[in-house]
């Protein structure tokens, strides 16, 4: 390099670093800390957590202070529309939002099964792994994100909201659901539908939460306790068990053996 050329030498930009994605594990420790040792006169105040959205989620902040209020007054195609507008900060971007337990334990309740459906499938990650053990695999979400087709090639993919699941009675020999349920407007007709598309196995992942008026998310459900989901969704005397897993509620309902075989995606 000659003077005339070091003078106007400009060093090659350094990439920009993004901070690595928060694992779900983690995300469980900060929310239960936040919750149990925070007190929620103050946790609910907005001159407390309106600066922490507009830290951690920049201009979409107001999206999430406002959607608890807003969710029930839009149309369908309103919901679907935040969630397909919204941008991740780079903490939520993790592959999945299921911790590592639950996915070991989901592979294992589904893996006798021929056909399985993830009913909110999000990145695809979990409906990726299923595959891997599942001849028959399907999944669904209110918006299906780009290339999600091209990267996992073996799985059948449908755009709906899980309260209108564009599948026949008895579909799937088994349904799962991980971190959608608490976000959903219709808490009934949602778990209505699981069990509707489902055969033998219905398995609901959602976080074990305390509610407040706005939180760092776009829930709108909140289960504080094991016993919180089933009295939610009205279990009553049906064949399940319910227990905590890594910090999030894993419940697991068998559903009656009816005749026939069950359909294939």
């Amino acid at each position: 390099m000659d003077f005339q050329q070091a003078m106007f030498y400009r060093p090659p930009a350094r990439p920009r670093r993004t901070s690595p994605a928060m694992n779900r594990e983690l995300n469980n420790a900060i929310r239960w800390v936040l919750e149990n040792f925070l007190p929620a006169m103050i946790r609910d105040r907005k001159w407390f957590i309106n600066p922490l959205m507009r830290l951690y989620f920049g201009r979409n902040w107001r999206t999430y202070a406002h959607f608890k209020a807003d969710a029930v007054k839009m149309t369908s195609e309103d919901f679907a529309r935040v969630y397909a507008g919204i941008k991740l900060p780079s903490a939520m971007r993790r592959p999945t939002d299921s911790n590592e337990a639950c996915v070991r334990q989901i592979l294992a309740d589904v893996r006798p099964y021929q056909s399985v459906l993830d009913a909110g499938c999000g990145r695809g990650f979990l409906v990726g792994q299923i595959a891997q053990v599942v001849p028959h695999v399907a999944g669904a979400d209110i918006f299906l994100q780009p290339g999600l087709a091209a990267k996992y090639p073996q799985v059948r993919f449908e755009q709906a909201d899980v309260g209108a699941l564009p599948f026949a009675d008895k579909s799937f020999d088994a349904v799962v659901s991980t971190h959608t349920l608490e976000h959903v407007r219709d808490l009934d007709l949602a778990m209505a539908e699981l069990r509707r598309v489902a055969r033998h196995l219905v398995i609901v992942v959602v976080p074990r939460e305390r509610p407040y008026r706005e939180t760092l998310n776009l829930h709108l459900h909140f289960f504080p306790y094991v016993e919180s989901f089933p009295i939610a969704i009205k279990a009553g005397p049906r064949d399940f068990d319910c227990f905590e897993l890594g910090g999030d509620i894993y419940y697991r309902e068998r559903l009656p053996v009816q005749g026939g075989s069950a359909q294939e995606p």
